[in-house]
């Protein structure tokens, strides 16, 4: 018996609208597992601060250029909350990238205090591509740079 196109539609639709909307339904469940909200929350509990001996305008700029140096894609500043907000750019076979979020406050006109969270863009994801940590050993570097009066290099010494 041969089919016509409309019953090779039917049968087209049928296999694949629920295939459509289960995929939907992943992606949109992955790509909120980690948002700005959640690395907004996570600060109290997660985050990892340091004071550096260097004004809040230089840590604002130093912040930036650790983001930068980490694969970070378009960096958000919001400055009313003293809050930079990126997600890192590319996935790879083992990770779906990261989203971090870093808070500024000066201690005082000397001193600024630097609160780093990153996390996970998907839960699942088998490695981060950047830690608190890396953050700070970078965010150090660049301070000693400036303290010594030298440049910041285009990457970080600490990438491989």
């Amino acid at each position: 018996m041969q089919l016509n196109t409309h019953t090779h539609l039917i049968y087209f639709f049928k296999k694949t609208v629920p295939l459509f909307i289960f995929i939907l339904l992943f992606t949109s469940l992955c790509t909120s597992c980690a948002t700005r909200d959640r690395v907004m929350k996570a600060k109290t509990l997660e985050g990892k601060a340091v004071v550096y001996p260097i004004s809040e305008k230089t840590a604002w700029e130093v912040t930036k250029t650790v983001f930068k140096w980490n694969k970070a894609g378009t960096i958000k500043e919001y400055p009313e909350q003293k809050f930079l907000y990126s997600e890192t750019k590319g996935i790879e076979w083992d990770s779906w990238g990261a989203v971090m979020g870093a808070w500024i406050e000066p201690v005082d006109n000397d001193s600024t205090k630097v609160t780093v969270v990153v996390k996970r863009r998907l839960a699942t994801s088998i490695k981060i591509p950047f830690t608190e940590e890396k953050f700070h050993k970078d965010f150090s570097y660049a301070v000693d740079c400036i303290q010594k009066g030298e440049q910041l290099p285009e990457k970080s010494p600490h990438n491989k």
